[in-house]
């Protein structure tokens, strides 16, 4: 693994409870990530117009970032977790907290405007698809600006 493969991502984005030395992914090339961030950027405009690429569009995330991993430690245990699951995972635990947010009345949703009703499970493809299009911009913006030290 070559150093322009990895992406470090700030402590301030991981959990408490996870010492982190380092977070690394090994991610898929530039060209196919773009490619995958564009799809699923206009996807997320042209729904409204055509057939929503939602599941097409995970299916093809899934085979291009099947055999990557995100490596993590725990306290001092070396942990790595496949990258698609991490990106499901966050996906389904945004979902869990807009629930509980139009439970409490941050906002409402035109069809929870009589009663609540829980926000359908479909939504968490497309925050999973929103959380790739983060990671794939965040990377490559870290392949044009690499970080400096910190000067403390």
């Amino acid at each position: 693994m070559s150093a322009a493969d990895d992406v470090a991502l700030h402590p301030a984005f991981v959990p408490y409870f996870i010492k982190l030395e380092r977070l690394l992914a090994r991610v898929v090339g530039a060209s196919l990530a773009a490619l995958i961030c564009v799809a699923i950027y206009a996807n997320f405009f042209a729904n409204h117009y055509v057939q929503d690429m939602r599941w097409p569009l995970s299916l093809i995330v899934l085979a291009a970032f099947w055999k990557t991993k995100v490596e993590f430690t725990v306290t001092r245990k070396r942990r790595a977790m496949p990258m698609v699951l991490a990106f499901f995972l966050i996906g389904f635990f945004i979902w869990v907290a807009e629930n509980i947010a139009t439970f409490f009345g941050g906002w409402v949703y035109p069809d929870q405007a009589q009663a609540w009703a829980i926000v359908g499970p479909n939504k968490i493809t497309s925050w999973m698809l929103l959380v790739i299009i983060s990671f794939i911009i965040v990377a490559g913006l870290k392949q044009v600006f690499p970080t400096r030290a910190a000067k403390y």
